[in-house]
């Protein structure tokens, strides 16, 4: 898992690589400086930005259970059957065909970490589903 924790490493990445740019562009980080009042993502999203690139990532991405309130493991979930929920799950930029979306539980005032998911992963969890339920 590729963990960002500041907005100035995913500007650097989107110059030189196409998934980084899609993932710039959603969060509107284009131009440096553009976010000069948030250094950090913990400022700005409320945790950090963390980039799955392993199946083995995926298990670090929490989901709340419908029928306890309890967080279990986004793959643990699917596995069991167990009926969970995200606070966000949606497809960057809102179109599926960018073949990354993201996943968010909030577990602070300010939000929580953010996981990018590429679309290689989407059914090992899943993704649609929550995408659907989460409104995204």
């Amino acid at each position: 898992m590729l963990i960002l924790k500041t907005v100035d490493e995913l500007f650097k990445l989107s110059r030189v690589t196409k998934q980084y740019k899609i993932i710039a562009d959603a969060l509107e980080i284009n131009l440096p400086g553009m976010f000069e009042e948030y250094e950090t993502f913990d400022q700005l999203l409320g945790g950090n930005l963390k980039l799955c690139e392993a199946p083995e990532d995926l298990f670090e991405i929490e989901v709340i259970r419908k029928d306890n309130g309890a967080t279990v493991d986004i793959v643990s979930a699917k596995i069991s059957g167990y009926d969970c929920i995200a606070d966000v799950a949606e497809y960057i930029l809102g179109d599926a065909s960018t073949g990354l979306g993201l996943i968010q539980l909030v577990t602070n005032n300010a939000g929580g970490d953010v996981y990018v998911v590429p679309e290689l992963f989407w059914k090992r969890i899943n993704f649609k589903k929550y995408v659907k339920e989460s409104g995204g």
